[in-house]
């Protein structure tokens, strides 16, 4: 399995997990021991990459914060490509969106200068990601 960290903006802390299996098997079995251990059952059967998203929150001083990871995005080396590495980065990047508040509807509907910075905040977070992946996956490769 490889492993390494993506982040939605160049400067930003908030990050993702990535893994990448050398089959969908282990990919399977990484997924239902995950799901063990959040206390969930999910039926992954027909799927190829899951983004999974969360917001672990730990008490600091007198409040809760959350922590900066996003969430685990889990491939397997038997189907990746770009078009399932895109896919997953939307995921990514809708999680990301909500944790740092972009409004939806302002990231969807063009219709003003602020609905335009939002809308190109979003798509340059997919980019980054994208981006991010295939660097570290070629990078990691040899």
């Amino acid at each position: 399995m490889r492993r390494f960290r993506v982040r939605p903006t160049r400067a930003g802390t908030l990050y993702f997990d990535v893994r990448i299996y050398d089959d969908r098997r282990k990919m399977l079995r990484a997924l239902a021991r995950n799901d063990h251990k959040l206390g969930v059952r999910v039926d992954w059967s027909a799927t190829d990459a899951v983004c999974r998203s969360f917001q672990f929150q730990r008490f600091r001083g007198r409040r809760w914060r959350s922590l900066p990871i996003l969430g685990v995005l889990f491939f397997n080396r038997q189907v990746l490509g770009a078009g399932i590495v895109a896919h997953e980065m939307a995921h990514a990047a809708v999680q990301w969106a909500r944790r740092v508040g972009l409004s939806g509807h302002r990231v969807w509907n063009r219709r003003g200068t602020t609905e335009w910075v939002e809308n190109e905040r979003f798509a340059f977070a997919v980019g980054n990601l994208c981006a991010q992946f295939w660097t570290e996956y070629y990078r990691r490769r040899r």
